[in-house]
């Protein structure tokens, strides 16, 4: 839709609007990364990402400094990682900053980049899809506008985004795909821009199937390319890339899919369903609590359109992947983050169309329409505050630093706290590290970035050993469940042990087996091997104290 001459809001209002939102969003992020770093007793600043970005970090460290795609470089290399785009992009940032708070900075700051384009592509996703109305009271201007803030305040997308994950990058690959298909079928590029950009998506990360096979069947249906040999070479396009990963794991790592991917398999149907309607419940309070207006406003209210349609489809795949795979781990909505500017799209799409609905049925007279259509608006914003409240009370928590009701402050400063007794137990190994033999045991895989040792990932992220095991009978977290604390402790006796969270079932374990737990040191929160030629075990606890 052209909306240059058809909005009482100009292009410059809508200019200076998105500038002022773009500044007030990077300093809040710039913030939020502040707040999200540690510093230490010594007043050394450390920036640290989520635990999952660590460990694509340390695979990315590895491999800019010529050590491969390993997780340890001591041993056999291990596919540790299921976002192998993301890690090719945290290498090329490390190349050039060369340091490792440094590095993870730099990966925070991309997340910046990465939620702004995504913000600016759902705007023009927006003015794509709006119908054009002969007369409308409304600007469709003031609605490219709200898609655009609205998935600037999509906190979840935010949250991962700048804690170093994929998902700011799978959103925007996602978004400048949907904005390819939706151009003009007769641009000749689009036949291999678009299996491209959907096979970058499949390499961010491979559960972007539930997106990229419904946007690329609609891609081939609508635009039919005219003839078989660009068919073909299209499909070509897209397969080839994952042709090429699956070959490279073959021979690298030996294994014909993901060891995260491994991890979760063998985890019957009856464990994981429940789990993953228990997480499909709160993807519904924050998410999905309007879709029925979404879809009477694109489909009953609307003018049929097929590319709403798709839009639309993803909310039932999404939901039947989540219970398919028992949902995730952490519980701050993660797979639905880079779907939600599509959603807020469809949303603004949705108000537009009934507002041109009232307007053609209701308010019929001239005044109602000047009076109504406003009105109608208004409370549409309010409503969709009021429905991911949530996400602007997470937003506020940073500007008053203070915990509000309804928001994910208490679980990210959990989080926070986490991350810095991790990093000084880091670095207190570091410090106190004799050998680059030493290794580490640990449950946060991610720990051994700022460590510097071999690790051993005992809930098997990293060992293709557990990641084979068959699950623990009656636990269930996803990618979580399969672990055998004795068979890693005694195959590896690492140098250091720690128990994190873990504390009852290490104590379990060492109980049972005295002749192992004969070889530790007991600091409960830790196990530090007796007279380990690789750790100064005396400087290590000494290292604790000063961070």
């Amino acid at each position: 839709m052209n909306l240059k001459n058809s909005s009482v809001f100009s292009a410059s209002w809508l200019f200076w609007a998105k500038f002022l939102c773009s500044i007030l969003f990077i300093f809040w992020s710039l913030s939020f990364i502040q707040h999200s770093s540690i510093v230490l007793k010594n007043g050394t600043r450390y920036y640290h990402l989520f635990d999952d970005a660590m460990i694509s970090m340390r695979y990315a460290w590895n491999f800019a400094h010529g050590e491969g795609l390993t997780w340890n470089t001591n041993y056999s290399p291990v596919e540790g990682y299921s976002n192998p785009l993301m890690v090719f992009l945290m290498a090329s940032v490390i190349k050039v900053l060369e340091d490792k708070s440094l590095s993870c900075l730099g990966i925070q700051l991309l997340g910046i980049i990465f939620v702004l384009s995504v913000s600016f592509l759902a705007a023009q996703l927006t003015q794509r899809l709006l119908p054009l109305y002969p007369q409308t009271t409304v600007s469709p201007q003031l609605f490219v506008f709200l898609a655009f803030f609205f998935t600037l305040t999509a906190y979840p997308l935010l949250y991962y985004s700048l804690m170093g994950m994929e998902n700011g990058l799978l959103a925007l690959l996602l978004m400048l795909a949907l904005n390819c298909i939706f151009q003009d079928k007769k641009n000749p590029s689009l036949f291999f821009i678009v299996p491209g950009l959907l096979a970058l998506m499949m390499l961010t990360r491979p559960d972007a199937i539930i997106a990229v096979l419904p946007i690329f069947l609609f891609y081939l249906y609508e635009h039919r390319l005219g003839s078989k040999k660009k068919w073909i070479a299209s499909i070509l396009i897209f397969l080839v890339p994952l042709f090429l990963l699956v070959l490279f794991r073959w021979l690298y790592y030996k294994q014909w899919i993901p060891n995260t991917a491994l991890l979760k398999l063998g985890v019957p149907f009856q464990l994981r369903w429940p789990e993953g309607w228990l997480y499909s419940q709160k993807t519904i309070q924050h998410i999905f609590g309007i879709v029925p207006c979404i879809f009477i406003g694109i489909s009953v209210l609307g003018k049929p359109d097929r590319r709403k349609m798709l839009l639309f489809s993803f909310f039932p795949l999404l939901i039947t992947y989540q219970l398919w795979t028992g949902g995730d781990c952490f519980q701050t909505q993660r797979f639905p983050s880079h779907f939600l500017g599509v959603f807020f799209v469809l949303l603004i799409v949705a108000i537009f169309e009934g507002i041109h609905w009232l307007n053609a049925h209701l308010f019929i007279q001239s005044s109602l329409k000047r009076w109504g259509s406003p009105v109608f608006v208004f409370l549409s914003i309010g409503f969709l505050v009021w429905s991911f409240q949530t996400y602007f009370f997470s937003l506020a928590n940073f500007i008053v630093s203070k915990p509000f009701p309804n928001s994910y402050y208490e679980w990210e400063e959990e989080n926070l706290i986490q991350h810095k007794t991790n990093l000084k137990i880091s670095l207190a190994v570091k410090d106190a590290t004799l050998s680059p033999k030493i290794t580490m045991g640990v449950l946060w895989a991610g720990m051994t970035y700022y460590a510097e040792t071999n690790g051993v990932d005992f809930l098997g992220k990293c060992d293709p050993y557990i990641a084979s095991l068959p699950p623990n009978p009656g636990v269930f977290s996803p990618g979580h469940s399969k672990y055998n604390l004795l068979w890693s402790t005694s195959f590896y006796l690492p140098d250091v042990i720690y128990t994190n969270s873990w504390t009852t079932e290490f104590e379990k374990m060492f109980r049972d087996h005295p002749e192992l737990y004969q070889k530790y040191q007991d600091f409960r929160l830790f196990y530090l091997k007796s007279n380990s030629p690789y750790l100064d075990s005396n400087k290590f606890l000494q290292q604790i104290l000063f961070y």
